[in-house]
């Protein structure tokens, strides 16, 4: 009984701390790690010359020097978070073992003294066991990623040729935490005690039971991961309502899909921030348990606040608020990166596979529009697609075909008309009467919505041999909207991207062609390669990715022709069935179990859109 109240104290007293310093100190180590590798990984590509990752130069880059040091400075950081989040827990769980209420700046204060003795050289081997414990302590989030999201083809393959392999990789990482589970106790003794190493050694020993301790822990595991499951499933289904709600005022079959998705998402993030302390608790709990069991005094580590003047009190707060804030504004980076792909990784077999929206939202908006291009962006394409020409009197104008009689019902050619004559057509009501009046845009309009937006372009210049510095006029109006960073400028003329490379040789520039054959390697001007889709094929792109070059299909429309290219690993798909395609990408970053779940309870819905 002593113990059930012991167990139920330790998580009630405190839980307003704990909760509030997971969530703050999870999302500020989330934020803070995804900016600080995606900011090394580039830098150690830009050092090393390196544009694009292939499967064949990944071993090399991962085993250089530069490479190497890197990852054991981010592997040091990483162990010092972990140690903080864990002197947080048990010092939040003893005060609560000991009937105390603390508050947040106690915690503060408690990690900041222990962590740092962590790194002294005799303490050493306690950043050890906390790294080889990890994985154990943490195996609902690993459940949690491998059952949302879908491993590289090549890692899946290497699973299915060796699973004997894998096997008894598995049965030893199983195997490490049952032999340490004699040392699950050091940071305890370490932390609450201010034991050094040797002497946590020694006492974690005694203590410990360890085919019982073991248990309880892979026990605590499996409980942990089966509530996950359980969060997963409710807030799934209330998203499946939500999404259903927002479908009917968006009119999107992607909508449902996503709304789970961001569900799931948001179950993973509550496993990432208490994955750890669930299983520390138990651990504390195992802790006092013995110690009363073996009669061994209880150490309190809880010491009262000393007073705070008025003015240390509110720098303090002051601080607190500032912290908040940054988290607050870094969380939101983060997400606007990992939105506008900035953080995609230039890696081919994790390489996320792109979306751009030919001549924009197409199908459902007049091509080559501003509506097509807001259409564009409101459905979720990570590029749009956009042509563009010049007028007889200089501007730049978008429009695919050289004569306006297609979109605009007028006949004329677009180099012997001035913009004034070209800004008077209609571009939108040979489309459809609702888009009556939709002129022809200009590149610097496209530009502006780019910049306020984030959305990227791909640019491709259709010359007809009446221009004058076409080139030059495009990057200029690039380098005016500041959006450089986030286009690309394309042309099935070569000659064209080379005049580009000559006014800029840092813009990116892809070679636009129906049909690949050959050696490309001579194209020192085209960074990358827009090929007709069917003209694509495994060696093909094999041979452009080991170029260090990335390859787009162009225009995928069908479920099957998209999932093809999926399967051939294209890193940019050009459609006109933006949905479908978004669909399509989705199924393939994510597991066969997460697939199912969207699925079923996205099924009546996708039948309801169907028959309608």
């Amino acid at each position: 009984m002593e113990a059930f109240r012991r167990t139920v104290r330790l998580v009630r007293l405190n839980w307003k701390t704990l909760v509030l310093f997971e969530l703050f100190y999870k999302a500020m180590v989330a934020a803070g790690f995804t900016l600080l590798v995606s900011f090394v990984f580039r830098l150690l590509m830009s050092a090393m010359g390196v544009t694009y990752l292939t499967r064949e130069s990944l071993g090399a880059f991962l085993l250089h020097p530069l490479t190497l040091v890197s990852i054991l400075l981010v592997t040091l950081l990483a162990v010092t978070c972990t140690v903080t989040d864990l002197c947080a827990v048990v010092y939040i769980l003893d005060c609560s073992a000991q009937g105390f209420r603390c508050r947040m700046r106690q915690v503060l204060r408690f990690t900041l003294r222990n962590v740092p003795r962590v790194w002294k050289p005799g303490n050493l081997p306690l950043a050890a066991i906390v790294l080889l414990l990890t994985p154990f302590m943490s195996l609902s989030l690993i459940f949690g990623l491998l059952s949302t999201v879908s491993l590289p083809e090549f890692i899946q393959e290497s699973i299915r040729q060796n699973p004997h392999i894998y096997g008894l990789v598995l049965l030893g990482v199983m195997a490490i935490p049952l032999l340490l589970i004699r040392r699950v106790y050091v940071l305890h003794y370490f932390a609450l005690e201010d034991c050094p190493f040797r002497d946590a050694w020694g006492r974690s020993a005694r203590l410990s039971r360890p085919l019982r301790d073991y248990g309880c822990l892979l026990l605590a595991q499996v409980t942990f991961t089966a509530l996950m499951v359980l969060l997963l499933l409710i807030l799934a289904l209330i998203a499946a309502g939500l999404g259903r709600g927002l479908n009917l005022i968006l009119h999107g079959q992607w909508v449902v899909g996503t709304v789970i998705w961001y569900s799931v998402v948001l179950s993973l993030g509550i496993v990432f921030a208490y994955s750890m302390p669930v299983s520390y608790g138990c651990v504390s709990y195992l802790f006092y348990r013995h110690k009363l069991e073996d009669a061994e005094p209880i150490v309190p580590a809880y010491s009262p606040a000393y007073p705070l003047d008025p003015m240390r009190e509110r720098l303090l707060h002051t601080l607190g608020f500032a912290v908040l804030i940054l988290v607050a504004g870094s969380l939101l980076v983060v997400g606007w990166l990992i939105n506008t792909g900035k953080l995609n990784p230039p890696i081919e077999d994790f390489h996320t596979l792109e979306i751009t929206a030919h001549r924009g939202a197409s199908a459902q908006y007049p091509e080559n529009t501003m509506a097509a291009f807001r259409g564009a962006l409101e459905l979720g394409a990570d590029w749009v697609e956009l042509d563009v020409q010049q007028t007889k009197d200089g501007r730049i104008v978008v429009l695919h075909d050289p004569n306006t009689r297609r979109t605009t019902g007028v006949a004329g050619h677009v180099w012997n008309m001035t913009y004034e004559q070209v800004s008077r057509l209609d571009a939108g009501s040979s489309f459809s009467r609702d888009f009556a009046g939709e002129p022809i845009p200009l590149l610097s309009e496209v530009a502006g919505l780019a910049r306020d937006t984030g959305l990227r372009l791909n640019i491709e210049l259709k010359p007809t041999g009446h221009e004058t510095d076409f080139e030059q006029g495009v990057i200029d109006i690039v380098r005016e909207y500041g959006i450089a960073d986030r286009c690309v400028i394309t042309s099935q003329v070569y000659s064209v991207l080379q005049r580009v490379k000559a006014c800029d040789p840092d813009i990116t520039t892809v070679y636009v062609t129906s049909l690949a054959y050959g050696n490309v390697d001579y194209m020192s001007a085209a960074d990358h390669f827009s090929v007709r889709s069917s003209s694509i094929t495994p060696q093909l792109v094999s041979r452009v990715h080991g170029q260090g070059r990335q390859i787009y299909a162009w225009t995928v429309n069908s479920r099957s022709s998209i999932n093809r290219m999926i399967e051939q690993n294209v890193d940019n798909i050009i459609t006109d069935n933006i949905e479908t395609a978004r669909q399509c990408v989705r199924e393939s970053r994510y597991s066969t179990l997460l697939n199912d779940l969207v699925q079923t309870l996205d099924k009546d819905e996708s039948q309801t859109n169907t028959d309608a």
